[in-house]
């Protein structure tokens, strides 16, 4: 408490000082308790002759409720005047902001709880204004602002940790307006374009950190418009289709990094339209199938990467629909049956890579239903068991029969 009570008499001393010779109508001191023990703040009021009233004018002071400074500043005729502090609990300060008649003017700095500048710049007129500056609690600057009338106007930069330029850009009344750029911590640009608000306009490319393009595309009246690219990072071709008015319209080419095709399609209006193939990295046919309006439709066939028949089946809106065939990879069937509106329906076999018969069983609507039997790869028997709405209710033959 010997630190409490020792800035508690500076302060009355330094006022005593200040006070001399000027009419004190009254000292007003606010408590946190009703016993008037523990001081929250000390304000002077003079005579306002003019007003016929008093008015606070002088120093004032408040305090945490163990006796430690809160803040400190001054009043000129009821307004706050001159340097304004405050602190954290146990001394250490956190603000300093100059104020002329009530209206903050000049600078100020805003300071971390354990020390270290964490902000400053200037107000004119009660208004941020000029470059402010945020750091890190290590020093560095973090970003540096420029402000008009409270608002961003003109540049921003933003810093990493280290000190390295991360961002760039330009802001109009707050909002975004102009060129932009984006680093890695390598100091390599990982970004670049131009925005209004929250739109884009013009050019926008994406860098690797090694230099190369990510991606490459363009804006026009805010929406996507023109090729679009998209790389590995080895400068390779990745993704090639073409935007109008933001959306992908026309074919569609997706690439392995060795140049080999992976898909091949088209798009109207943003949506997945046609014919679509899709590839092994060795060019070998992986999926074929048709779109419509996103959705699959008609025939669709998958490959093993052999060459041999993985599936077959058709798409209705989306949804498999009717006779299914799946295929192990040496050609051979390994199950087949029908579905309906996408769920198993009906008879379903299943089949060991030798063509013998292994499962035999009955779906409704995707759920199991009636008798299943197992079969190893001669033929036999191995169990057999009843479902009721996909639920076992009797083992048959097997390990579990009685």
């Amino acid at each position: 408490m010997q630190f409490i009570k020792t800035s508690l008499v500076f302060t009355l001393l330094f006022w005593s000082v200040c006070l001399i010779a000027q009419p004190v109508t009254r000292t007003d001191s606010s408590f946190y308790d009703v016993a008037r023990t523990k001081i929250s703040g000390i304000t002077h009021w003079y005579p306002d002759e003019a007003r016929g009233d008093t008015i606070k004018t002088g120093l004032a002071a408040f305090y945490f409720p163990n006796g430690d400074i809160k803040q400190r500043g001054y009043y000129n005729h009821g307004l706050a005047d001159s340097l304004w502090t405050s602190y954290y609990l146990f001394g250490q300060v956190k603000s300093r902001v100059w104020y002329v008649q009530g209206l903050k003017q000049g600078s100020f700095e805003q300071y971390f709880e354990g020390g270290g500048l964490k902000y400053a710049g200037t107000y004119l007129n009660d208004s941020l204004n000029g470059v402010i500056r945020l750091y890190y609690p290590n020093g560095n600057i973090q970003e540096e602002r420029s402000y008009s009338a409270n608002r961003l106007n003109g540049p921003t930069m933003g810093y990493d940790i280290d000190g390295k330029l991360s961002f760039r850009m330009q802001y109009r009344d707050s909002l975004p307006d102009g060129p932009f750029e984006k680093y890695y911590p390598s100091g390599n640009i990982k970004e670049k374009g131009s925005r209004q608000g929250q739109q884009f306009y013009g050019d926008y490319m994406a860098y690797y950190d090694n230099g190369q393009p990510e991606m490459r595309y363009a804006y026009q009246n805010f929406s996507i418009e023109g090729p679009y690219k998209v790389f590995y990072d080895d400068g390779s071709l990745k993704i090639a289709c073409v935007y109008r008015q933001g959306r992908i319209n026309g074919p569609y080419t997706k690439y392995f990094r060795s140049g080999q095709a992976e898909q091949k399609g088209n798009y109207a209006d943003g949506n997945l339209s046609g014919t679509w193939d899709y590839y092994f990295e060795n060019g070998q046919l992986y999926i074929e199938g048709n779109y419509v309006n996103n959705l699959p439709e008609g025939m669709w066939k998958v490959f093993h990467d052999n060459g041999e028949q993985k599936q077959l089946g058709k798409y209705k809106a989306g949804k498999a629909e009717g006779p299914w065939q799946f295929f192990h990879n040496n050609g051979k069937v390994r199950s087949q049956g029908n579905f309906e509106d996408n769920k198993q329906q009906g008879h379903w076999v299943h089949f060991h890579p030798n063509g013998i018969v292994q499962l035999d069983l009955y779906y409704t609507l995707g759920k199991l239903e009636g008798i299943l039997t197992a079969y190893d790869t001669t033929g036999k028997i191995l169990e057999q068991s009843e479902f009721i709405d996909n639920q076992l209710v009797r083992q048959i033959k097997g390990p579990s029969a009685r």
